[in-house]
């Protein structure tokens, strides 16, 4: 354990066993707007990195949303196994809330899976309700667009059927 004396008062911080702990990435850097800033310049790593050390659900998703196609695949090649469960937590909640960024949100799933399948078995008791939660997004997600396709193909039969 170790404390360390701040204007807001004494942090007392315990080393939980399980996590890997890195002091060296707490410093006066680590803010939402360090976040931004790492963005805009195009470091999708570090804002990713930031983000999750900041807890901020939001904010991370934010990060995954804001990242761009071409940068998600060397994102997630370089994403350091302890951040694995933050963020596909958070890409669940975005599925979960109705993103209308599906395809990056998969595409994200489809990178994690592929690069991170030995570390996302060795943390089976950490990423199993992650999972659960996403296959339960999957589906409903797969159910709305099977009634949008079913519709639209009625949609379209009746106006062939119409113009004839």
């Amino acid at each position: 354990m170790w404390a360390a004396a701040t204007p807001g008062g004494v942090l007392m911080y315990g080393l939980d066993e399980s996590l890997t702990f890195d002091p060296t990435n707490l410093t006066e850097d680590i803010t939402p707007a360090a976040v931004l800033r790492s963005i805009n310049s195009g470091a999708f790593l570090r804002a990713t990195l930031i983000a999750v050390r900041l807890g901020d659900p939001a904010l991370l998703q934010q990060v995954i949303l804001c990242t761009t196609p071409a940068m998600v695949p060397s994102v997630i090649a370089t994403l350091p196994t302890s951040v694995i469960v933050p963020v596909l937590q958070a890409l669940a909640n975005a599925l979960a809330d109705g993103t209308p960024h599906v395809e990056h949100v998969v595409s994200w799933l489809n990178q994690i899976c592929s690069r991170h399948a030995r570390a996302l078995q060795q943390l089976s008791s950490k990423t199993e309700p992650v999972l659960r939660g996403l296959q339960r997004s999957l589906n409903q997600l797969e159910g709305d667009v099977g009634e949008l396709c079913d519709s639209n193909v009625f949609t379209l039969r009746y106006l062939r059927t119409a113009s004839s």
